[in-house]
């Protein structure tokens, strides 16, 4: 249809149609699937006079996705005239983040950080709290039974973080959290529920998500904090509470 504009996309019993309007009616066509292309111009004002660009607007590159500024690599379809498809623009970035890891690698600007081994067990390792190990003086905790004795009889500030083994955000606020929590040693409970190992303490909890941190007082829910935040985010809940 020539000279209509779509205006909804409808599904009724499991079929799927387009209203597409005209001047004069809104006629409702049935379809198998609708496909959005949001154009041909690529987003590349912000570099016109750095870079090279063609007449249409794509950045020129040479050797597949070098710019005509060493260093600096062109990926996907600001650079694609031809194919602007995911596949190839995954593709092209995923050689353009190699060839930016070679060139820094070869004068000498890039440094590498080896992580320990996850499989190796620290001495002061933390482990699940049971009814002969608890110690309610402790800050650190991990499980269901020390969050439940603590909710109930200690007079500090509580923080919960509720995370999963195969939570990757979880392994990333790790750090952050417990960098800020060494400030306040002594002061608060801090308290590790895995929601795989716990799930029904999530569940009474209301969480959805991990990572998700709580922080009770008094048996009040004082604060809840979803994602990663900045430690100045985490420490201020903190010294608002203790």
């Amino acid at each position: 249809m020539s000279n209509s504009k779509v205006v909804g996309f409808l599904r009724r019993f499991g079929c799927n149609s387009v209203a597409s309007r005209t001047a004069d009616f809104l006629p409702t066509l049935p379809v198998g699937g609708l496909f959005y292309a949001i154009g041909h111009t690529p987003n590349t004002q912000i570099f016109q006079g750095q870079l090279e660009l063609d007449e249409k607007g794509y950045v020129v590159t040479r050797d597949m996705v070098k710019t005509s500024v060493e260093g600096v690599y062109a990926v996907g379809d600001v650079q694609d005239s031809e194919f602007r498809q995911a596949i190839t623009a995954a593709g092209s970035g995923c050689m353009g983040a190699m060839l930016v890891e070679r060139w820094l690698s070869e004068r000498g600007l890039i440094q590498e950080f080896a992580q320990e081994n996850a499989t190796k067990k620290s001495d002061e390792e933390i482990v699940v709290d049971t009814v002969e190990s608890f110690d309610q003086n402790a800050t650190h905790h991990l499980g269901g039974y020390a969050l439940r004795k603590l909710y109930h009889e200690s007079d500090r500030l509580i923080i919960v973080k509720y995370s999963a083994p195969t939570c990757a955000p979880c392994h990333t606020l790790k750090p952050i959290l417990e960098k800020v929590l060494q400030e306040f040693e002594g002061k608060i409970h801090y308290v590790e529920i895995d929601i795989e190992q716990d799930p029904e303490i999530a569940q009474n909890a209301g969480v959805m998500s991990t990572p998700t941190i709580q922080f009770f007082k008094n048996q009040d829910l004082v604060q809840q904090l979803k994602g990663v935040k900045r430690k100045s985010q985490y420490r201020q809940v903190i010294q608002n509470n203790i």
